[in-house]
């Protein structure tokens, strides 16, 4: 974990909104396929959440995520399966009390439109409401089209922002935090998520709720 957590896959931005809300960014085709699978960088991501809620300004305001699309590959898009994208999907809105205010899909090629429709259809409709798409077709206007609803002085400049690079002290800040609950990390790490058996349980639950 420590070794995609050096890849900047995920972090919390330094600052807040007005509304006090905290802003997640996801690298989505930030890691090599080759040393790791969807399965290794979502267990990260989901571990990072869990700290990341511990904050009292995660669970009373809630987070923004960007979901930033830019470098994927073919090689990441063949690892969004239909199940894999309903886990996904099932352990943000089952699993975790996280709080989601927005859900940016930013830069996404139009080769990725079939799996942003899987997105929706597992959506709940509560959560639709507050996804907003931000496409290559944008092209110049991209940045323009994000900051429409987050302002660029919460930003890194690779975002047309004010903050500075992602690549330079903004994530080795936020891993050096993220380090301080190193315990929990190393734990999950040896222990692992069986995946297939988080969907197996989901499926437990939406059963019982239809009985």
């Amino acid at each position: 974990m420590q070794e995609i957590a050096e890849t900047a896959y995920c972090l919390q931005l330094p600052k807040e909104t007005k509304d006090n809300q905290l802003i997640f960014l996801m690298r989505i085709g930030h890691f090599d396929t080759t040393k790791y699978t969807l399965d290794d960088v979502t267990k990260y991501a989901f571990a990072v959440t869990d700290i990341l809620n511990t904050q009292p300004t995660a669970q009373i305001n809630g987070f923004i995520i960007i979901l930033d699309f830019s470098n994927i590959k073919l090689q990441h898009i063949r690892q969004f399966t239909v199940d894999s994208t309903r886990r996904y999907v099932d352990c943000w809105e089952k699993m975790y009390p996280v709080h989601l205010c927005q859900i940016h899909f930013y830069n996404y090629p139009t080769l990725f439109d079939p799996i942003l429709r899987l997105f929706q259809i597992f959506f709940a409709r509560d959560l639709k409401d507050k996804i907003h798409f931000h496409s290559k077709s944008f092209e110049n206007s991209l940045n323009k089209s994000l900051h429409q609803y987050i302002d660029p002085s919460l930003l890194p400049n690779e975002y047309g922002g004010q903050l500075g690079s992602i690549e330079g002290d903004m994530n080795k800040i936020f891993i050096q935090w993220i380090r301080q609950h190193n315990d929990y990390m190393i734990q999950l790490d040896r222990y692992g998520i069986d995946l297939k058996q988080v969907s197996e349980l989901l499926k437990k639950v939406k059963k019982g709720n239809n009985e």
